[in-house]
């Protein structure tokens, strides 16, 4: 099940690249002018690595 990138929330676990990761930091950048993107830092629940991936939201127009 898909889940939007703003109800993600610290202690989820959820299913990433086919490994359950667990959410353990979320955090809203806004770069100046740019778009808004959520940077969310992750851990593996069987290895104890650690992820980090910004999701940001795609375009809903066309810019051409």
């Amino acid at each position: 099940m898909k889940v939007l990138g703003n109800a993600i929330r610290p202690g989820m676990v959820l299913q990433y690249k086919d490994k359950l990761v667990l959410v353990v930091k979320i955090e809203l950048r806004t770069p100046g002018n740019l778009r808004a993107f959520n940077q969310v830092e992750m851990q593996d629940v069987v290895t104890p690595s650690f992820l980090r991936r910004a999701n940001s939201r795609p375009n809903r127009r066309s810019t051409r």
